[in-house]
């Protein structure tokens, strides 16, 4: 999937409750929902790397709960301020 599916689809599932949690949801879920595709950056060296990087850790399980906080993280930086 590109970027804008990823990103729409991150909107859609943070419809299902993720609004009544924290009003930043729309951000978080955005960046939720590209994270695991930053093995992309790979894709200019060659496909290669690209082949060989890409849906391997960025896509397991484990990188889930690092995903999830790294994009609380973000988007309260960006934000600058807390994300309640």
């Amino acid at each position: 999937m590109d970027p804008l599916t990823h990103s729409l689809f991150g909107l859609v599932l943070g419809q299902t409750g993720l609004r009544r949690v924290t009003k930043s949801w729309a951000w978080i879920a955005v960046v939720a929902s590209n994270a695991p595709d930053l093995d992309s950056v790979f894709e200019p060296f060659g496909d290669l790397r690209h082949l060989v990087w890409h849906r391997h850790f960025t896509h397991s399980l484990v990188f889930v709960p690092l995903v999830a906080v790294a994009s609380v993280a973000i988007v309260k930086y960006i934000l600058r301020r807390d994300v309640e």
